[in-house]
């Protein structure tokens, strides 16, 4: 936790608000980098103690840790801001996860984090940002449809004369962008626990559909959650 917390603190855009500085979703920093600074992400972890989601308190100055003696607010933070949400450690499914990453994941003694992401926020920003006629004025065409992605009346009244932009195109690079500080977060978790002399391994490439109690039907048995 100390490497989100490490990072809270107030900070102020240089960019006028008529030039794009607009978009920023808040006036928090973080130890990790957010697009439009909309914090989109909530760490949750699970562990031989339960399952808890930490989501740190928004600064109250523009330097919280001014002092050593201040530090000691991490851990304050840290206990006001975690919140347990299962008293058991979660379990995966366990086709769902890479056979490499069987053998030592989520296992009795260890400690699994895991960045959840909310697209919204930030979806909706960037679209507020790209269909601005003095910006980008992007006009969005559903590539999968072969037509405009219900914006006709806005390109043939002059709204929107920027290029053509495919949704499919749009939709993948908004993903990346907002899976970019899940990533991050999790690098800076590793870092830490390797300055702790702890062994990490940082992975991805789940099934999610199934981690979430989708189809097969064998599989819902390890979850509670369904669609």
């Amino acid at each position: 936790m100390l490497v989100r917390e490490r990072g809270n603190r107030q900070h102020h855009c240089d960019l006028p608000t008529r030039t794009g500085g607009n978009l920023f979703g808040s006036w928090l920093g973080r130890a990790t980098p957010y697009a439009c600074n909309v914090h989109n992400v909530k760490l949750f972890f699970t562990n031989d103690n339960g399952t808890f989601v930490y989501d740190p308190q928004t600064a109250t100055k523009p330097v919280e840790i001014e002092t050593e003696a201040d530090r000691e607010k991490i851990m304050t933070y840290y206990q006001e801001s975690c919140i347990k949400v299962l008293d058991e450690r979660v379990e995966f499914v366990p086709k769902s996860l890479l056979r490499a990453i069987h053998w030592n994941t989520n296992q009795p003694g260890t400690t699994v984090f895991i960045p959840v992401v909310d697209q919204t926020a930030e979806y909706i920003d960037f679209l507020l940002g790209i269909f601005d006629y003095e910006g980008y004025g992007y006009q969005m065409f559903d590539d999968m449809k072969g037509q405009l992605a219900g914006l006709q009346y806005w390109i043939d009244s002059g709204k929107l004369k920027g290029p053509k932009v495919n949704l499919t195109s749009f939709e993948f690079n908004m993903l990346g962008l907002n899976l970019a500080p899940a990533y991050m977060m999790l690098e800076n978790v590793h870092l830490i626990a390797e300055a702790m002399g702890l062994g990490s391994v940082v992975f991805g490439g789940y099934a999610g559909t199934v981690m979430l109690g989708g189809y097969p039907d064998e599989y819902r048995a390890w979850l509670s959650l369904c669609y």
